[in-house]
């Protein structure tokens, strides 16, 4: 079985680091905080990302990013194919 992807021990301490790399997309956003975690969706919505580039980007699935999405109290971007 593979291991999840992970931040490095090196930079686990540093929210900072963490977040420039989640921000990314270069690590799954797991490796932030739940509020980490929310600010980082809720800034690549406001970017116009739908719940799917949203999942994509932060290694999450759509279901977790439409939870956070919801508890945000957010509404879904629409599709860009729609629009």
């Amino acid at each position: 079985m593979p291991r999840p992807i992970t931040a490095p021990a090196s930079t686990r301490r540093s929210s900072s680091a963490r977040r420039r790399h989640c921000a990314a997309g270069h690590w799954p956003a797991e490796a932030l905080t739940p509020a980490e975690r929310e600010r980082l969706v809720a800034e690549l919505h406001d970017r116009g990302l739908t719940d799917r580039e949203i999942a994509d980007h932060c290694r999450m699935s759509t279901f977790t990013a439409g939870r956070i999405l919801d508890r945000l109290g957010l509404a879904p971007n629409p599709s860009k194919d729609t629009a």
